[in-house]
């Protein structure tokens, strides 16, 4: 979600700039590397945000809770 965002963004703002296609290529591709690394720090510490992007709600330690595995086949 963040991705496609950034780069419509990016290239929205740049493409009336007429710096070329290579320049202009890389601009987008880092910009949007940059705005996902820092999108994915904010949601992971927003709480509200975490469900909405398919993560754990936290608990009140603030640390998400661990997922509890079912022991398949195990040792009688």
């Amino acid at each position: 979600m963040i991705h496609q965002t950034a780069t419509v963004l990016l290239a929205f703002w740049l493409v009336p700039m007429q710096l070329g296609a290579p320049l202009e290529a890389t601009l987008v591709v880092g910009g949007t590397l940059v705005a996902c690394l820092l999108g994915h720090e904010l949601v992971r510490r927003v709480g509200v945000l975490r469900p909405l992007f398919g993560l754990k709600r936290r608990t009140a330690s603030g640390r998400p809770q661990p997922e509890t595995l079912a022991v398949v086949g195990g040792r009688e």
